[in-house]
């Protein structure tokens, strides 16, 4: 590992208004963005990994550093949840990204952090999946985590009208 990076902080409507932003400028705008927040993670594995190494501290540790150092960057309380399958739930109820309700809701800042900070902690890829946003009326964001080719069948699912928990059911 390496040193961690210094860190800026910024009002929490700047990140908002970015997303928004990159949203009307198009995908390769938003990968971008999300491409930022996978070097964001993988950053904040950094600092977590000095408190709660994930490689020697038991799951709840690490996400009791990851949420105290979310919380106090202005991104709000983190709960994390094991699922079903390998697949992990992590909820942000206050994220900033998320902004005001709109027609395209999405937080692809902190899908490519929390895939960089997994990541980095497993050693191998994970994928994030975005299920439910503030943005689009829901009453947190929730992100799913897991291997790609089970998310991607959540996904599918869920775009063929099922629920969460229906989504899940058999993986």
């Amino acid at each position: 590992m390496h040193e961690a990076q210094p860190t800026v902080r910024l009002p929490a409507a700047v990140l908002a208004d970015l997303v928004r932003r990159c949203e009307r400028a198009g995908p390769d705008a938003v990968a971008a963005l999300r491409g930022a927040g996978r070097l964001a993670g993988t950053e904040l594995l950094e600092v977590v990994a000095d408190r709660a190494d994930p490689e020697r501290a038991g799951r709840t540790a690490f996400w009791e550093a990851v949420g105290a150092e979310l919380d106090g960057m202005g991104f709000g309380p983190v709960a994390y949840e094991v699922l079903t399958g390998g697949i992990a739930s992590i909820v942000l109820p206050e994220l900033p990204e998320a902004g005001e309700r709109h027609d395209h809701p999405g937080c692809p800042f902190t899908t490519g952090m929390l895939a960089g900070l997994l990541g980095g902690a497993a050693g191998e890829t994970v994928a994030v999946l975005e299920v439910e946003c503030r943005a689009g009326g829901h009453r947190a964001c929730r992100f799913l985590a897991g291997a790609e080719h089970r998310l991607r069948t959540v996904r599918e699912r869920l775009m063929g009208g099922d629920s969460l928990p229906e989504a899940l059911e058999g993986l």
